[in-house]
């Protein structure tokens, strides 16, 4: 949409952005002469530029081959969220399903990204038709650790995008999307993600600690939602610490809540999420040392305000 990448581009002037995140994969591919257009015109801006690239919610992989699709024991494919979206998910310990990822992350490489962000790269955290428990029949999992079926994914994934982009004389930063559950306490075995094991595998971290999607009473705040500060505080604060004791290198930058909705769980109303709002999150992050952060709103639509010089 080129009003679209215009209103993104204007974000820049007068604000301190420097970075953009493209979906070039959110089901299939979007792998075409305007995309790599457009991020040749962001690095003419000197702008970085972040190819983002869902992994295992993947309905088009799952309708497309659906032999590689989890599924509840009536034999119907597993899915988040509505059913008219059709976000169906693949297994996570295929091959198949891996390295279709993987060559679809070397073609970012090629369209000149600067770096790969990967999310939803676990196991799933909610289906609306499978028992997380005992409902699910995985084509190639074997039910067994889900810690160490993600460790094996990370490891393939740094180890072949690395070595692509030196054969091809470039460079790749390497970032995953995290819930704030997994960076404050280190661990959540249902998705199979341990912070440990994405410390040795990527180069960036991106803890997603949206105020609106933690539980009442969490933190001892009756709605985080209406708490941006003290949230992204205390989910960034032992996540650091950790990282810092094992020596960790990388990167931390979150992601920053930037829409307004009620709390998932139904602790309050609609909070609006203005420039104040917005900024708590970010002053947070910056009070614990953190210099960099991403906005999400699944409009697009950002508030300038917040990130003016």
């Amino acid at each position: 949409n080129p009003s679209k990448v215009g209103y993104i581009f204007s974000l820049f002037d007068g604000t301190e952005l420097n970075a953009v995140i493209i979906d070039f994969k959110v089901d299939k591919l979007q792998v075409n002469q305007y995309v790599k257009d457009i991020v040749e015109r962001f690095h003419q801006k000197g702008i970085y530029v972040i190819g983002r690239l869902v992994m295992f919610q993947d309905s088009y992989l799952a309708k497309n081959r659906p032999h590689l699709a989890i599924r509840n024991k009536n034999g119907d494919m597993c899915f988040s969220g509505k059913k008219i979206w059709q976000r169906y998910w693949v297994d996570m310990a295929s091959d198949e399903v891996i390295n279709y990822n993987i060559e679809i992350a070397k073609q970012g490489i090629d369209m000149g990204f600067d770096e790969i962000n990967f999310d939803y790269i676990r196991f799933p955290s909610d289906l609306k038709n499978c028992n997380l428990k005992n409902d699910i029949i995985y084509p190639v999992w074997d039910g067994k650790d889900k810690y160490q079926t993600m460790r094996q994914v990370f490891s393939t994934i740094k180890q072949q995008l690395k070595d692509y982009a030196a054969k091809n004389n470039t460079n790749i930063v390497l970032s995953i999307d995290i819930f704030g559950e997994v960076f404050a306490y280190g661990s959540e075995p249902g998705i199979g993600q341990k912070l440990s094991d994405i410390a040795e595998f990527f180069d960036v971290i991106s803890p997603m600690a949206y105020p609106s999607h933690y539980q009442c009473g969490e933190f001892g705040l009756k709605d985080p939602n209406t708490n941006p500060y003290i949230v992204y505080k205390r989910t960034l604060e032992p996540g650091l610490r950790y990282l810092r004791s094992i020596g960790f290198n990388g990167e931390v930058r979150p992601w920053i809540q930037d829409f307004s909705i009620p709390n998932i769980y139904s602790c309050g109303p609609v909070v609006f999420y203005g420039p104040k709002e917005v900024k708590a999150q970010i002053q947070a992050s910056e009070d614990l040392g953190v210099t960099g952060f991403m906005l999400w709103n699944a409009a697009n639509n950002y508030t300038k305000k917040a990130l003016m010089r």
